[in-house]
């Protein structure tokens, strides 16, 4: 009996990608791509708040690591990529929250 593994990229797209669709963009981290997945939940997280999905407060870090299967140094780096853009504020014990369209820098 011979035993045949599933390719990789059969694995890889059932564990790590997920397809919802978000405005224009999917809700997918593509390993495949050129982009790092830090970039990638950075435009994710962008989108949702330029189409109003995030007004508030952003999920928590242990949230988006489960939603997108990512490890925490990941994701702390996609949210201090929206902390630099000046998208959203960082409080120490209260969490990320977005900044309102009119206190933002002007790009």
């Amino acid at each position: 009996m011979e035993l045949h593994a599933a390719p990789y990229s059969t694995w890889h797209d059932q564990r790590f990608r997920r397809s919802i669709t978000v405005g224009h963009v999917a809700d997918v981290i593509d390993y495949e791509s050129g982009m790092p997945p830090y970039r990638q939940l950075g435009v994710i997280l962008r989108t949702r708040i330029e189409t109003g999905q995030i007004t508030r407060r952003l999920p928590s870090d242990k949230t988006l690591m489960q939603e997108f299967g990512l490890a925490l140094g990941t994701v702390r780096k996609a949210v201090a990529l929206l902390r630099a853009e000046g998208l959203i504020e960082t409080t120490p014990g209260w969490g990320s929250h977005v900044v309102p369209p009119e206190d933002r820098p002007q790009s």
